[in-house]
């Protein structure tokens, strides 16, 4: 059975990072989001066993009413990325140089 979640008229956001060298998807790294308190976290694998594991890998998080949100990415080798007051209801791509 599949079931198709949806955010409806809340915010929301999906994070896709891109990073020189070989590992440029950032397989690995740690994405925190903080919004009106809350704070998630996922981190980015590739490949899978769902429906969804063909596309390029990337984080999606709910945000309810949220307006900005603050982004921190901790890339595989420790070092962090990070930026307050990011759209939201907006897909994010983070750039490592």
């Amino acid at each position: 059975r599949l079931h198709l979640a949806r955010c409806g008229t809340e915010a929301w956001t999906t994070v896709e990072l891109s990073s020189p060298g070989p590992n440029t998807r950032g397989i690995g790294a740690t994405i925190r989001i903080e919004s009106d308190g809350a704070h998630q976290t996922r981190t980015l694998t590739a490949g899978g066993r769902s429906l969804a594991s063909g596309g390029p890998p990337r984080a999606h998080f709910g945000l309810g009413h949220a307006s900005a949100i603050t982004v921190e990415v901790v890339w595989p080798d420790g070092t962090i990325d990070s930026f307050t007051d990011g759209p939201t209801r907006h897909p994010l791509r983070v750039h490592r140089h």
